[in-house]
């Protein structure tokens, strides 16, 4: 029996439960806003040796995601296989998933940076909260 492809079977849903719809990556991109806004106000303090790790995962993630948007920019360009119906279909499904990729990995990228703005904001609050306390304690003398 000889194999007939009838097109790809990758649809919009499953694209989106692959790489997030743009609804949650706007809701990602609107709590790590949240999370920047809340430190840059002066809401929270980290111990800038206790946020050295975090800054880490950060910039390796960062690094992993642009290696990953070079790829899904690669996919999301329309392959020359043939000029068949599955070809077409083929085609088409390697620029939706590409892009959708892609789409998901920049929103990615906006987040991992917002957080390291917000922990930046958190280690200058704590500094200063320690400065502010270590000239009390030397003001007390």
């Amino acid at each position: 029996m000889a194999f007939v492809p009838t097109g790809p079977a990758v649809s919009a849903g499953s694209l989106e439960a692959l790489f997030g719809s743009a609804a949650q990556n706007s809701a990602a991109i609107k709590g790590a806003e949240a999370f920047r806004n809340a430190a840059k106000a002066g809401k929270f303090a980290v111990d800038p040796d206790q946020a050295k790790e975090a800054l880490n995962y950060l910039r390796v993630a960062g690094v992993d995601v642009r290696e990953a948007l070079l790829s899904a920019t690669e996919l999301a360009r329309e392959p020359k296989i043939g000029s068949s119906d599955f070809a077409h279909a083929a085609r088409q499904a390697y620029l939706e998933g590409g892009r959708s990729a892609a789409e998901a990995l920049v929103s990615t990228l906006k987040v991992l940076e917002l957080y390291r703005e917000g922990i930046d904001a958190a280690m200058k609050n704590y500094r200063r909260l320690d400065d502010d306390a270590a000239g009390r304690f030397r003001g007390s003398d």
